[in-house]
């Protein structure tokens, strides 16, 4: 298992203003939007998830929506925002002040 992927992402930013996410469950990582793209990466509960532009870009595929988020190494990935268990949030929005540390690349971060 790989560890936690809270951390910088290559990818156009469209605005200075930040967009994070409170990780609510263990959150799969996905390659792209796609229900058979998981990577193995993992963001662990308690986590912050950056979305590489504001407003998140967001994908619907096979019924699942996916948001681009910002990872480590200078990547980007896409992570769901439901469980498929019981459809309950797995992603929580934060206010622009909770999002106050954006990573390199993600919407409002260092560049």
């Amino acid at each position: 298992m790989a560890s936690s992927l809270a951390a910088p992402a290559p990818a156009q930013n469209r605005s200075a203003t930040p967009y994070c996410f409170a990780v609510k469950d263990t959150l799969s990582v996905f390659a792209r939007p796609a229900n058979n793209a998981a990577t193995g990466d993992r963001f662990a509960v308690g986590d912050i998830a950056y979305a590489t532009t504001n407003l998140p870009t967001a994908v619907v595929q096979g019924g699942r929506s996916f948001i681009e988020v910002a990872i480590y190494g200078g990547n980007k990935a896409w992570v769901p925002q439901r469980s498929t268990v019981d459809g309950a949030p797995i992603l929580v929005d934060l206010s622009t002040n909770q999002c106050s540390n954006p990573p390199a690349h993600a919407a409002g971060g260092r560049r």
